[in-house]
Formats: structure tokens, C-alpha cells, sequence
């Protein structure tokens, strides 16, 4: 049996995935929680930077998908 849990185990990871969705609902997360001043300041830096990181990521994102919408826009025309 513990040989078929393993398999689960490592099947359940395998499937794992973050999707920019959740990068975005992250980012939201921790600006509703920033503004209920759920963090001491002693955090604020930490919490900041990981913001920061998710929003210029996500950013990133969205414009190279942009550019490859319309990039497979103009090949189609």
C-alpha cells in the first residue's frame, strides 16, 4: 500500500500548477491584507517585495501575450 500512496503522493504534485489567475489573486490578497494591517512593520519590506515581484511578473505576462494575440492576428489577416 505505502508503494500506491507514493504514487498518489507524487501523481498530486505532478498536477500541481500556479496559473497567473493565482498570481493575481495572491497579489490581492496580500494588498487587502496589507491595507487590514495584517502585517508588523518589521514585515512590510518582505511583503512589499514579494508584491512587487507578483505584479511585474503578471505584468510581464499579459504583455507577451498581448504581443503573441497580436502577433497570431496579423499572420492570420
Amino acid at each position: 500500500m505505502s508503494e500506491e500512496n507514493a504514487n498518489q503522493e507524487v501523481q498530486a504534485q505532478s498536477q500541481a500548477t500556479i496559473t497567473l489567475g493565482d498570481m493575481v489573486a495572491l497579489y490581492q490578497v496580500i494588498n487587502i491584507a496589507s491595507k487590514r494591517g495584517a502585517f508588523e512593520a518589521n514585515e512590510l519590506t518582505a511583503v512589499g517585495n514579494l508584491a512587487d515581484k507578483l505584479k511585474t511578473f503578471v505584468d510581464k505576462a499579459n504583455e507577451q501575450a498581448q504581443a503573441a494575440a497580436a502577433e497570431s492576428e496579423a499572420e492570420a489577416e
